[in-house]
């Protein structure tokens, strides 16, 4: 609900870190950003992030765009970046429209246990910065 207030996933400083060496300067999107916690965490370390998600909390940290992410015109070359998802075909239904916008970086930090629901089988991904009881799975495309 538009009240909900949990968090599900809390950046870590390493996390933040790692988010700041290899994508600062890029747009990044967080998609299903419930009230913003990692948005905004990003942005207070100067990064330059979009908060989507379908029904905006009343009272987040962080300024959400309300939309649907696997309807959304993404920035070319930009980042979308999924936290503790496990949502039904909405994480690959992102991502493949995120491909079609010709995002640069998709990245997924989610429970081991939702990486199959979310995105099938195994991936060719390689798991990296430790979360425990997380997987975040990073993939490049493009040049």
């Amino acid at each position: 609900s538009a009240r909900d207030r949990r968090v599900f996933f809390k950046p870590t400083p390493m996390f933040v870190r790692w988010m700041k060496a290899h994508h600062s300067g890029k747009h990044v999107y967080e998609i299903g950003c419930g009230t913003g916690t990692t948005a905004n965490m990003l942005a207070k370390v100067g990064m330059h992030i979009t908060a989507l998600d379908l029904v905006p909390r009343s009272e987040s940290e962080f300024p959400v765009v309300q939309g649907d992410s696997t309807q959304h015109q993404f920035e070319k070359n930009s980042v979308v970046m999924i936290c503790r998802p496990c949502h039904n075909g909405f994480v690959r239904d992102t991502i493949l429209r995120a491909l079609t916008c010709g995002v640069r970086d998709i990245i997924y930090v989610g429970l081991q246990r939702n990486v199959r629901a979310d995105l099938g089988g195994g991936s060719d991904s390689s798991p990296s910065v430790g979360l425990a009881g997380s997987a975040m799975l990073t993939k490049r495309f493009g040049k």
